[in-house]
């Protein structure tokens, strides 16, 4: 199988597509003519000239070097607008894509304005809203993908946020880290001061340390990010490249400029701060600065620190919520009853089987027993297919009910492969063959949506007014069943009945699946030979509709982890900064007859205090943008208290284990050696 387009020959002029051969200004005039990919033309006909050879009824008139991986465009063969399916031309559908070229001069606004009012000149009661959106906006904020509820530049403006979140965590750390071990540089820096250098200069060279450290960085990360890129698609399923532009490039230098800026602002001035006197007697001195604001420089500098800490564990607790919640709602959406059976259901694409091959290959396939169910259907069971306007007995035509209804064609044997319930009259049968040109069967929620009181036995129409129209009598109502993700709600829909479709279903049983599987593609290849046997199961298939938050929830995951870990060596550095400052209160405590256990309570006290108020911060935000990123879903879980529980508790957790084991150290030391040159 391959990825056909249908288009009209000013799709060629209005995209830059490269041609290799052929006329990109007359390729698709003529109806049976087709532009394929180089990749296509070098598959069917290695070195030969492709341009006039005939390839499933079309005459190639053009070969265009293969699209990019991150194009909107995916196709191999383009093939002309006027042979497409009759259904792509009908107004009612809203699946085909028009693209529209404004001048220059033109106003995006008054375009679309003028095409409602078109609407309502023509069809005042239409309920349609048609509008443009620009090219460069729909390839992550498509109508699509919105419509079904879904906005894909939001994933990417979360993973910019986390992504800046987890580099300010790094800058968080960069300063504690810094501050915490100053000890090491006063004498350095009482030096420079006595030899003259002013607070400024000492100010430019941290400065300038930490600007090339942010360099050498951006280097290093360059590097890595080229080496793991294959890992990180293959684990995410994408095919990201790192492609340098200019504004990629200056991009990039800004924010390597703004992490040197941020991270050495604050150990720049706080090391260049102190008095020669006490930096080379290893005192910290009173700084009228800090005096006037904090009373001592220890606490002043200590209480700071504590901060930034705080903040890092509080991004570090919104970050886990969030992923607890996201993993909670993947989890949901995997095992939410969608009101049939998907389990060992084979889905087989039949586009080309023709006549009396749909009833031969259901057949045959029954004469093996681990084939329990055969069927048909026009639309996947992971999407409806076209929907439109629909007329029933007692409708107010001066009303907008706000819904189209949808449709789908199956065959005889749809509610018993699929395990779907009656609710009320019956499914189609063998037993009556006017089912087929008379029938219909509703959902609920289409029952609902009519406001019908005795919906068996009415009669409704689909497409009214158009060459379309099908008039059917419902003769059963099926109980609401999901046939799209659970983004969107259940929408009302009719089943009509069609021995044959684009899609057969088939039950098996678990065991031997393989066997099973040679068994179908042997009997196909028999009936059908020209098919290739594409095939999947049927829970896959559902789960490809939330690929997307399956690859978020990956990559929350893995940023989590990582501004976990950054916390907790910020964390680490703190609590060996105050190991430090405290050595010999701890040696007078334990020379007074304090034991082990006493001192690591005294020690880790505040960092508990500090990861606690980060939860009573944390808590509230998480809840309520996760809260919004639920509202995408039609169908969710529910956030409750032991999902932040859980998540407080793991953050207490790792840094618990953190300080203590710092804490047990110090309060494992002899005091006579802290002591003894007191």
């Amino acid at each position: 199988y391959k990825t056909v387009f249908f288009a009209e020959q000013e799709f060629l002029e209005m995209f830059s597509f490269d041609f290799i051969s052929g006329d990109k200004n007359t390729a698709l005039i003529y109806p049976a003519s087709a532009v394929i990919t180089e990749n296509i033309a070098n598959e069917f006909f290695g070195d030969e000239e492709p341009i006039g050879k005939v390839l499933n009824g079309l005459r190639i008139t053009g070969v265009i070097k293969d699209i990019p991986l991150n194009s909107q465009f995916k196709f191999d063969i383009l093939a002309p607008y006027r042979i497409a399916p009759g259904a792509a031309r009908m107004w009612q559908n809203n699946w085909p894509n028009s693209y529209v070229l404004l001048s220059k001069e033109a106003s995006l606004e008054d375009v679309n304005k003028k095409i409602a009012a078109s609407i309502q000149k023509n069809d005042p009661n239409s309920n349609q809203n048609i509008y443009l959106q620009p090219f460069k906006n729909s390839h992550l904020n498509s109508l699509e993908t919105r419509s079904k509820g879904r906005n894909l530049i939001t994933y990417v403006y979360i993973f910019t946020i986390m992504a800046a979140v987890v580099l300010l965590i790094a800058c968080i750390n960069f300063m504690n880290l810094s501050t915490a071990r100053a000890t090491v540089r006063f004498k350095e820096v009482g030096i420079k001061k006595v030899v003259g250098s002013s607070r400024m200069q000492l100010a430019k060279q941290f400065m300038g340390e930490s600007f090339l450290l942010s360099f050498f960085a951006l280097i290093f990360s360059i590097i890595l990010v080229k080496f793991t890129l294959p890992l990180v698609n293959n684990l995410l399923g994408y095919n990201l490249e790192l492609n340098f532009s200019r504004d990629l490039f200056l991009l990039i230098l800004g924010i390597t400029f703004l992490t040197g800026l941020i991270s050495g602002s604050y150990p720049s001035f706080y090391l260049s701060a102190f008095q020669p006197v006490s930096l080379l007697r290893k005192e910290l001195s009173f700084i009228p600065f800090f005096r006037n604001r904090f009373g001592r420089i220890r606490s002043g500098i200590s209480g700071f620190r504590n901060i930034l800490v705080f903040i890092q564990f509080t991004l570090s607790i919104l970050f886990i919520v969030c992923s607890i919640i996201v993993y909670n709602q993947l989890n949901f959406l995997k095992n939410k009853d969608l009101g049939y059976n998907k389990e060992y259901v084979v889905t087989i694409s039949t586009s080309g089987w023709r006549g009396n091959q749909f009833e031969t290959v259901k057949t045959e396939f029954l004469k093996n027993t681990n084939i329990t169910n055969v069927t048909y259907t026009v639309c996947s069971q992971t999407g409806l297919g076209s929907s439109g306007g629909v007329d029933w007995p007692g409708k107010d035509n001066s009303r907008n009910y706000g819904f189209d209804l949808g449709r789908n064609m199956v065959d005889y044997d749809y509610l018993e492969t699929f395990g779907l319930e009656m609710v009320e009259g019956r499914f189609f049968s063998r037993d009556f063959p006017a089912d087929a040109a008379e029938s219909c069967i509703v959902n609920e929620t289409a029952v609902k949506s009519m406001e019908m009181k005795d919906p068996i036995g009415q009669r409704i129409t689909m497409f009214p007014g158009t060459s379309f129209e099908l008039e059917r009598t419902i003769i059963g109502i099926i109980k609401d069943f999901h046939m799209e993700s659970l983004h969107r709600k259940i929408m009302p829909f009719a089943l009509f009945l069609q021995n044959s479709g684009s899609n057969l279903y088939a039950r098996i049983k678990p065991d031997n699946i393989q066997g099973t599987l040679e068994f179908m593609k042997n009997t196909i290849k028999e009936v059908v030979p020209f098919d290739p046997f594409a095939y999947s199961f049927l829970d896959e298939d559902l789960n490809i509709l939330y690929r997307v938050e399956q690859t978020a929830g990956k990559i929350i995951l893995y940023i989590t982890a990582l501004a976990i870990f950054l916390s907790c060596l910020g964390l680490l550095g703190l609590a060996v900064f105050s190991v430090e400052q405290r050595t010999k209160e701890i040696g007078i405590r334990k020379v007074l007859g304090a034991s082990s256990s006493k001192i690591i309570r005294m020690l880790s006290k505040d960092f508990v205090k500090l990861v606690i108020l980060a939860n009573i911060i944390a808590w509230p935000i998480a809840y309520y943008y996760m809260q919004k990123w639920l509202q995408n879903f039609a169908y969710h879980t529910n956030i409750n208290i032991l999902m932040f529980v859980t998540a407080g508790g793991s953050a207490l957790l790792i840094s618990l284990l953190t300080t203590i084991l710092m804490s047990i150290k110090a309060a494992r030391t002899n005091p006579v050696d802290t002591l003894r040159y007191e």
